[in-house]
């Protein structure tokens, strides 16, 4: 998570791929390929080519054939599936909020980790809406994750939003 949370999306390959070596089993593993298939949330849709959907679709299948250890984790898998799903038949304005809103209750069900608040930060920011002039979005997301930024004044997400 700290290279997705450094926007060091393209360098999170080789990392991943040597804990997938060193275990196979690990299905988050999948997700976080998933999830970093889609790059920069604040350049969607434009960034995302149908290629991108099907590789982070079989990403997920993967994670939820090789093991998901806990509720959390296929609550997580879950959510992001709802952005992968009929990506063909659905436009990015009905897939990104449908996505916002899976990760705000995957951050209200789980209020202790700080991952699905800060996930779901970032997509409620990046699905603003243009026309909003009070920047409600932004804010909302911005007040979420002051108490992390206190809390981990060194994590990765307190330097780069």
């Amino acid at each position: 998570m700290a290279y997705y949370h450094s926007f060091a999306w393209q360098q999170i390959a080789p990392p991943l791929n040597r804990a997938l070596q060193a275990d196979p089993s690990c299905g988050m593993a999948y997700w976080i390929r998933a999830l970093s298939l889609l790059n920069n949330p604040f350049t969607w849709p434009v960034s995302l080519g149908p290629e991108i959907f099907t590789s982070g679709a079989e990403s997920l299948e993967t994670a939820k054939k090789t093991g998901l250890k806990s509720q959390r984790e296929r609550d997580y898998v879950d959510a992001l599936a709802v952005f992968f799903k009929d990506h063909d038949k659905l436009n990015h304005r009905t897939r990104a909020p449908a996505l916002e809103e899976a990760m705000g209750e995957i951050a209200q069900r789980y209020p202790d980790d700080k991952e699905a608040t800060i996930v779901h930060s970032l997509i409620l920011s990046a699905t603003f809406d243009p026309a909003d002039a009070k920047f409600s979005r932004q804010l909302r997301a911005a007040k979420t994750l002051e108490p992390l930024f206190t809390a981990q004044p060194n994590h990765p997400v307190s330097r780069t939003i």
